[in-house]
């Protein structure tokens, strides 16, 4: 196969490719809808740059545009979204129609789930679980306690994990079957594919270890990772050996790739980011030894001197591949790219940030006459909405 190095130059793009809309801030798309502001006014825009006539989105107040957004703020599964009125919280659809009415002090939305919290009674706080529908599945009540931390944990639609008042333990509630485990479990990570991930004390060796149930709590692979294994994707999951070298085992807890490897990520449709060694210098040319592998270890692409652009979190939490199958990459001297998976087309920008694709764009930045300009690119790097602040 023929790779192609296109460099595209931002200035040049057709003018008639691009729309221009006029906000104080721009944020990530997130389920096809990206949060702007302007004014004392936060509301959303589609993908075409069409403002939506509603306001009062719930944002973090420590929120920094222009971060790689994650999509706990914004446009949630279904059209839903967590608004204010008057101070007070409740959950609105695409019309700007309460789907959940605004009583409550707080909502989170966590693996996709949203959590209400009445604190109106301190010594009787009511949370609730609704799920990507709003359909309630699980409420409960505690005394009020100091502790930051959220007292139920929505594992899948089946399984909940409730904390253990002044403790780190948890047990997990099972709602169909309404069976209970014993605190025994420290850690633990969303339904994927399937499986829950969950690290639990084990009697044999004393110690916490990680393995996965289903949602019916029936062990599939057993509690003897030391470290947490990473999600299950194309039925492969990264596992880190005692020498911290990377491999992936498959549901059968065998392993089918070999632990060779001094990073490595999840696969997305078969393809995964691993890395070989920390630099080589290869001609002249330094290496960063990360390659792009298939679901038998086979190596289908050379980085070379590129690396990932959103390696901020651990190996089992991410797979830095975006949706449509792209990688954001950039060089030692902070010039950006985007590969394209499919095609292994590699496309250089001059743009100065790239976060993650979201309904294929991505929020971008660069300069103009020295000063920052933002907008959003399609995956093939064109420039689709740009950003200007009206001046009056």
């Amino acid at each position: 196969m023929k790779y192609q190095l296109l460099l595209i130059y931002l200035l040049t793009l057709s003018a008639f490719s691009q729309k221009k809309i006029y906000y104080d801030e721009i944020y990530d798309f997130n389920n096809g809808y990206a949060v702007v502001k302007k004014g004392d006014i936060t509301t959303f825009i589609d993908t075409s740059g069409v403002e939506l006539k509603i306001d009062d989105i719930k944002l973090d107040e420590y929120l920094t545009p222009y971060d790689d957004f994650t999509n706990i703020y914004g446009m949630q599964k279904n059209g839903y979204y967590v608004s204010y009125k008057k101070d007070e919280l409740g959950i609105r659809n695409l019309k700007g129609e309460f789907i959940v009415e605004p009583k409550y002090s707080d909502i989170k939305v966590l693996n996709n789930y949203f959590i209400l919290k009445d604190d109106t009674d301190l010594q009787n706080v009511f949370y609730e679980v609704l799920n990507s529908k709003c359909e309630s599945i699980y409420k409960i009540h505690e005394r009020y306690s100091n502790k930051k931390k959220t007292p139920i944990v929505p594992l899948s639609d089946n399984v909940i994990a409730v904390s253990k008042p002044k403790s780190s333990s948890y047990k997990l509630i099972f709602i169909d079957s309404k069976k209970e485990t014993d605190y025994t479990y420290r850690d633990f990570r969303k339904q994927i594919n399937g499986l829950i991930k969950l690290k639990k004390y084990t009697k044999t060796d004393g110690k916490y270890k990680w393995g996965f149930i289903n949602e019916n709590g029936e062990e599939i692979i057993d509690f003897i990772y030391t470290n947490p294994p990473g999600d299950f994707c194309n039925d492969l999951a990264v596992v880190k050996n005692l020498d911290k070298k990377y491999g992936y085992i498959n549901r059968n807890n065998n392993l089918v790739i070999e632990p060779k490897f001094i990073e490595a990520y999840g696969f997305i449709n078969d393809k995964a980011l691993v890395r070989i060694y920390e630099k080589k210098v290869e001609s002249g040319i330094i290496n960063l030894g990360y390659r792009i592998i298939d679901t038998k270890g086979k190596i289908l692409y050379n980085l070379k001197n590129l690396r990932p652009n959103n390696l901020t979190m651990k190996y089992y939490k991410k797979t830095v591949i975006d949706q449509n199958n792209l990688i954001r990459l950039k060089d030692m001297r902070a010039n950006y790219f985007v590969l394209d998976l499919e095609t292994f087309e590699l496309k250089k920008t001059n743009y100065k940030q790239i976060n993650r694709f979201d309904t294929g764009l991505s929020l971008i930045k660069y300069y103009s006459q020295y000063k920052p300009v933002y907008g959003y690119i399609n995956k093939k790097g064109e420039l689709k909405l740009v950003n200007s602040k009206r001046e009056f």
